[in-house]
């Protein structure tokens, strides 16, 4: 196994965006707590006259919650997606892993399209588990309640990081 190195921090080099068409079926109020890092690079295949395209980071995602009507979560699906996973991780814990690797791993320079190649799969293998926002939904969840679970490290690690304050909105 090769020597992992975590990131300790992270800039951002983009914008946070959410994309509620990803997850069809989920309640309007929760849509937007799910946010992609969209970023313009320069791309020898583009297009336009300056050579510019958008990149999707694969390995970055932020949960907004202030992007949540805390009232529009249903308990009762996200009991029904965490049976989904559980399912799906004794049952196909291979292919999993594979979609896991998929989205955490770093893009290689020196292989154009190739980081591209492997989301592709990832989502197609996350279809054939049902593991998508659809259909969870079909089958009585709607994955998105999932980001709960990043609500419970984000409390975890506030209840470490010392005194804190929330500023005022402006």
């Amino acid at each position: 196994m090769s020597q992992f190195t975590p990131r300790i921090a992270l800039s951002p080099v983009g914008t946070f965006i959410s994309v509620p068409e990803a997850f069809k079926g989920a309640d309007e109020h929760l849509v937007h707590v799910v946010k992609l890092e969209f970023s313009t690079i320069h791309s020898k295949g583009s297009k336009t006259p300056l050579n510019l395209a958008t990149r999707v980071s694969p390995d970055r995602i932020l949960f907004d919650f202030g992007a949540i009507l805390p009232s529009a979560i249903a308990y009762d699906k996200l009991a029904r997606d965490l049976e989904l996973v559980r399912e799906a991780a004794l049952n196909h814990p291979k292919k999993l892993k594979q979609v896991v690797e998929a989205v955490m791993t770093q893009p290689d320079p020196s292989q154009p399209g190739e980081s591209s190649q492997k989301i592709a799969e990832a989502v197609e293998t996350l279809e054939e588990l049902g593991l998508t926002e659809e259909a969870s939904t079909e089958k009585g969840g709607g994955l998105i309640a999932l980001f709960i679970i990043a609500a419970l490290f984000l409390a975890t690690c506030r209840a470490h990081c010392g005194p804190y304050e929330i500023p005022d909105q402006p």
